[in-house]
């Protein structure tokens, strides 16, 4: 059986000028992290280590990035998509954005 394993989520600009409170979001359903609402994320790397359940060879992955706000409307920052048509890696996918968006995020994963 073939397996997501999500390995690490590096951020080169940050969406605000100290920390990020980072989550992800898979079909509309936080997947990270899974016990707190967010994590607090600097500049470089940040290893996630989860495995994606319910995927299949040949799905594509849409993950989303958010950033928690404690008083506002928390920030969609962009969406990594990838597709799982090629087993191996580690792979790296880039954060789509919104053009007015600052933030520069990329994700590390790896099918097996």
């Amino acid at each position: 059986m073939l397996t997501c394993n999500i390995l690490s989520l590096i951020c080169r600009i940050p969406d605000e000028s100290d920390l990020d409170e980072i989550y992800l979001k898979l079909n509309g359903k936080k997947i990270w992290p899974e016990s707190k609402k967010y994590k607090s994320v600097k500049m470089g790397k940040t290893d996630l280590n989860f495995i994606l359940k319910d995927v299949n060879h040949g799905d594509k992955i849409e993950i989303e990035l958010w950033d928690y706000d404690f008083i506002s409307v928390n920030d969609f920052l962009g969406t990594f998509t990838f597709y799982l048509d090629e087993s191996g890696g580690p792979f790296t996918t880039d954060l789509s954005k919104k053009s007015s968006q600052v933030a520069s995020y990329s994700l590390e994963w790896k099918y097996d």
